[in-house]
């Protein structure tokens, strides 16, 4: 049997089309939450982890892309044992939930200034 054992291309491609699309909406969101915190709050210390967010959906980008090509590499060469990790999606996750804790903050201290 020759040829590679799976469909040329498209799962890797998929895959990072999805991601992308992930990363792109992560970018989006900080980027209205840039508005969002700058109007809120007039302080600029307030928007340094949104653009830490803003920051990281960028290497995000690259990240994706990098993961692609090794994907792709290691299907095609054959070596589909040194497929790469899941630290992309833990990665996310965890931004995400920084991002999350840092959106609670920043309600918490709104609520506080007004009452």
């Amino acid at each position: 049997m020759s040829g590679p054992l799976y469909d040329e291309g498209l799962q890797p491609e998929r895959t990072e089309l999805a991601w992308r699309r992930t990363t792109l909406s992560f970018g989006v969101a900080a980027l209205v939450g840039f508005r969002l915190v700058s109007e809120a709050f007039g302080d600029p210390s307030w928007s340094l982890p949104v653009l830490f967010a803003i920051v990281a959906a960028g290497a995000l980008w690259i990240a994706v892309h990098r993961r692609y090509t090794a994907t792709n590499a290691a299907l095609l060469g054959d070596r589909a044992h040194e497929l790469p990790s899941g630290v992309l999606l833990l990665t996310v996750a965890v931004m995400t939930f920084l991002i999350a804790l840092g959106g609670l903050a920043a309600i918490v201290t709104l609520l506080l200034q007004r009452a």
